[in-house]
């Protein structure tokens, strides 16, 4: 008995610290989910009459009788339904141990993440803040070199604007980068600089010199894999992805901002500003780039795969990796998967949405896990004033309030209150989640 009693105890130590996860990863069938945390911390000794049943059954080789199961309820107050599915929950924790345990020592490891540039969230993040006095000038702002790069260019706006999908693109490159690199010693000259030597560009003006771009060499299978979180790809999916990959290499953003430096003498640092037009990812070279068996299949017409094969050498804008080592914000290895499933499917995710859900992660990633916001100011944030200048205040309603709602699914935001301000004004105040 006494050897049960330890197999038993194990079973349940294990399971309560961590039913609900496996429930929620549907590992234990919803049916035994029902029952609840309670009631497992209070029947060790249910389950040991339970077991040891079943074994004196096993031992006389029979199955138990009704007349078993009544007077195994009536012991504990149970009825036969209860003492059945219960033995059942029992019996399927004893059976699956081991896989249940390996289950249990993955859901409970923290989330795998990567890192990207603040420098490059910022601009991403950037938004005309409200002011009483006139915007300056877009070329008042700009040095020569810059204003020159320009000249014959539609630029409208200054930082990094991106679509849904765009966004996705540059979070996969930053996951494969990541994955990619020597991300150990973060003093190191290689520290997230990809899988290739690092290039040295031209980038900002000639005051900044050059600076170092991280060099990642992948396949395009990957950056499918990563980009729709799954190894299978439809000729849809992978058309699709080509069509907003093509359009993100052709694009260039106006990005401006502050680079600050420490100096050799103690509380010194430096200030530079970095300004240039350019594109995010560019690509070096590109190889139809196929093993023996690989050729065959391309050879056969096998049309699936030769839209998968290849291989790329993709230069990164250096702003992805600017002083990655000390200034960045971490997101969740499955962020895009995880802001699908808040949101319904990716065709739901907007750019408030994303907008949203970037800047609270970077507030935490600054140890901020308490923000206030005047509404003014968060419809600025998440892009949504066109709707004001349109007259949609029930579209920028509806917005505001689903990326509101997205983040909350996600487990970022753990509660929100609205008030009102000293002077009137609608404000959010949102509490932050420290474990995401």
């Amino acid at each position: 008995m006494a050897e049960v009693e330890d197999k038993t105890e194990q079973s349940l130590v294990y399971t309560t610290e961590q039913f609900e996860k496996l429930v929620k990863e549907g590992i234990i069938p919803p049916d035994f989910g029902e029952i609840g945390l309670q009631q497992m911390k209070e029947a060790s000794e249910q389950v040991a009459a339970s077991k040891e049943l079943l074994d004196r059954c096993k031992r006389e080789n029979r199955d138990p009788t009704e007349e078993d199961w009544l007077e195994l309820g009536k012991k504990f107050n149970k009825n036969i339904d209860q003492i059945h599915k219960e033995t059942s929950l029992h019996k399927f924790i004893v059976d699956n141990k081991n896989y249940l345990l390996k289950v249990i020592e993955e859901v409970s490891k923290p989330k795998r993440k990567f890192r990207q540039s603040a420098h490059y969230v910022e601009q991403k993040l950037k938004y005309n803040k409200p002011t009483k006095t006139p915007e300056p000038n877009l070329f008042d702002l700009l040095n020569p070199e810059t204003i020159d790069k320009i000249k014959d260019e539609t630029v409208q706006y200054v930082g990094i604007k991106l679509t849904p999908p765009e966004d996705r693109i540059v979070n996969v490159i930053s996951r494969l980068l990541e994955k990619k690199s020597q991300v150990v010693d973060k003093e190191a000259d290689d520290f997230y600089m990809g899988n290739e030597p690092y290039r040295l560009v031209h980038y900002g003006s000639k005051d900044t010199g050059k600076q170092k771009s991280a060099v990642l060499r992948c396949r395009k299978s990957e950056l499918l894999n990563e980009f729709f979180g799954e190894v299978k790809h439809s000729g849809s999916d992978i058309k699709y992805f080509d069509r907003v990959f093509s359009s993100f290499l052709e694009k260039k953003w106006l990005i401006r901002y502050k680079r600050t430096i420490s100096t050799e003498k103690k509380d010194e640092t430096k200030h530079f500003i970095i300004e240039d037009y350019l594109p995010l990812i560019k690509i070096i070279k590109y190889f139809p780039y196929l093993s023996d068996d690989e050729s065959k299949k391309v050879e056969n017409i096998d049309k699936e795969f030769r839209a998968i094969a290849g291989e790329y050498i993709l230069a990164l804008n250096p702003i992805l990796t600017d002083q990655i080592n000390s200034k960045y914000v971490e997101f969740p290895e499955d962020i895009d998967f995880r802001t699908k499933i808040a949101a319904g499917s990716h065709l739901s995710v907007s750019e408030a949405i994303i907008r949203l859900r970037d800047w609270l992660i970077a507030e935490m990633s600054a140890g901020r896990y308490k923000t206030d916001v005047n509404e003014e100011t968060l419809i600025l944030r998440l892009h949504l004033d066109k709707h004001l200048k349109s007259r949609k205040k029930n579209r920028l309603k509806d917005q505001l309030t689903k990326a509101v709602q997205v983040c909350q699914n996600l487990g970022i935001i753990l509660d929100v209150e609205e008030s009102i301000g000293a002077v009137g004004q609608k404000k959010y105040t949102f509490k932050l989640n420290k474990d995401f």
